[in-house]
Parts: structure tokens; C-alpha cells; sequence
């Protein structure tokens, strides 16, 4: 497994009306598998739980390599989840987390 590109690291924390605040963080690099460049997205629950309902790459244009994954996923404190789509670049992800959408945009580089 080669690295080829590391893009920023997002930290948000997701407040709202009547909504349990939380943290998350989502990174984003580039590897290259058996000649074929990956794009890994990483989601890391910086609070005690929160649930990983979905997770949309693109807006639907790239897909997960892993179409059986299960959702809803559960993460705990400190807890990762990794996605990883091939052959596209990527410049926003939507992860839906304890039922509400939260989106990361990337500089295409």
C-alpha cells in the first residue's frame, strides 16, 4: 500500500435545535492497491457514540467498494470507519450521522 495524497483533516462539531452536540472528524487520502488508485475516507467519533447512518461520495457519482457494508454503524469514542471508492477523485462526502447530514468538501489537488 502506497500513499499518494493526503488532503485536510476536518474537525466539525454538529449542534442544533434540540439536537445532542457531537464531534466527529473525516480525513481523506489517496492510496494506490495492486496498481489501482483508492480514494479513503475516515471517519473518527471523537464522542462517547454516535451512529453512522449513510455515507454518500460525490453526491452518489463515486460508490463504496463495499456495497454490502451494513449501516446503521455504531462508533464509540476514539472508534474509526473507513471507506474506500476507486478511480475517483474526491471532493465531498455526506456522512449521515445520528440521522442528520453533515458534509465535507475537499480541494480537488
Amino acid at each position: 500500500m502506497k500513499p499518494l495524497y493526503f488532503a485536510a483533516v476536518s474537525l466539525v462539531v454538529l449542534t442544533g435545535c434540540g439536537v445532542q452536540q457531537y464531534k466527529v472528524d473525516s480525513s481523506l487520502n489517496y492510496l494506490e492497491l495492486m496498481g489501482t488508485p483508492m480514494a479513503r475516507l475516515e471517519l473518527t467519533s471523537t464522542e462517547d457514540e454516535v451512529t453512522v447512518d449513510s455515507v454518500v461520495i460525490n453526491r452518489g457519482q463515486c460508490k463504496d467498494i463495499d456495497n454490502g457494508r451494513n449501516f446503521p454503524f455504531t462508533l464509540k469514542y476514539g472508534e474509526k470507519m473507513s471507506v474506500i471508492s476507486e478511480r475517483c477523485k474526491v471532493r465531498e462526502v455526506t456522512w449521515t450521522i445520528n440521522g442528520i447530514e453533515h458534509t465535507f468538501n475537499w480541494d480537488p489537488h
